[in-house]
């Protein structure tokens, strides 16, 4: 069992990482540091060779490697070639262009494939879905692991302003205020937690672990956070973001939800490959 202090120091270690990684604007290093918190609580045995799919600049992928969740990444993906090109230059590995549709990896290559707030945000919707997980699927080996962040469909319910809205008895625009929200994330996927299961499972993906993903008290935090967003990125406004997350914020960074029934805006789940 994790004790409290321990627990405290490894939100440090967490929230540390990201505010060294991503300086601006402050709700992200806020979200990466929850995320970084959920990988690294999970305790993973990850089996080389370690494919990161969608891995965007490769930031990320190096932060999970300082928080010691892996080794190393052994190669990356991303549909960007900008992005592909830098996240390269951070591993030092070979980063390919591709799509999660159509991976240009051979039958199971990986051991381990992380895969990093993507399947939800797909361009063809939940009908790319099927396609994407069959490729994951393909690509590992027998007996390998899928480690994948999604957002839930509780989000939207979590959102400040679609609860500030609905309080106002406003449902419509609190249902366009979310839509938006979506559209900007670039999210396409909205399922349940069951949702996601029920996907994953009839393409070989079993999913044996989900650790939840920022509950209400986080997603307050984050729009508070959203707000100095509006402020110049330096001064004061830093010198803010940084007491606020380093002190009545940092908590939340390794909190979980009290309860099973407590709505959480996502989660990082671990599917091992049937057969």
């Amino acid at each position: 069992m994790v004790g409290r202090a321990s627990q405290g120091d490894a939100g440090e270690r967490s929230l540390a990482i990201a505010l060294s990684t991503w300086s601006w604007p402050p709700s992200y290093p806020f979200l990466r540091a929850c995320l970084l918190e959920a990988y690294a609580s999970l305790r993973l045995e990850v089996t080389p060779p370690v494919l990161d799919l969608a891995c965007g600049d490769g930031r990320f992928a190096r932060a999970l490697v300082e928080r010691g969740v892996v080794a190393r990444i052994d190669a990356g993906l991303d549909w960007s070639q900008e992005d592909a090109r830098a996240a390269a230059g951070r591993l030092g590995r070979p980063v390919v262009v591709g799509d999660l549709t159509a991976l240009p990896f051979a039958d199971g290559v990986a051991g381990t494939v992380l895969c990093n707030t993507a399947l939800d945000c797909l361009y063809g919707g939940p009908a790319d879905l099927p396609a994407a997980l069959a490729e994951i699927r393909r690509v590992l080996r027998p007996g390998g692991s899928l480690v994948a962040s999604v957002h839930l469909r509780a989000l939207d319910e979590l959102l400040t302003g679609v609860r500030i809205l609905r309080g106002l008895g406003l449902a419509g625009m609190a249902r366009a205020y979310a839509a938006k929200t979506n559209r900007e994330a670039g999210q396409t996927v909205h399922m349940d937690l069951e949702g996601w299961r029920a996907a994953l499972e009839p393409a070989g993906l079993l999913v044996e672990r989900a650790r939840p993903l920022m509950d209400a008290r986080a997603m307050r935090a984050r729009s508070l956070l959203r707000l100095l967003k509006l402020m110049r990125p330096r001064g004061l406004a830093r010198a803010l973001a940084r007491r606020l997350l380093a002190g009545p914020m940092a908590p939340l960074v390794v909190a979980a939800p009290a309860g099973e029934d407590e709505p959480v805006a996502g989660v990082v789940l671990v599917a091992r490959r049937a057969g």
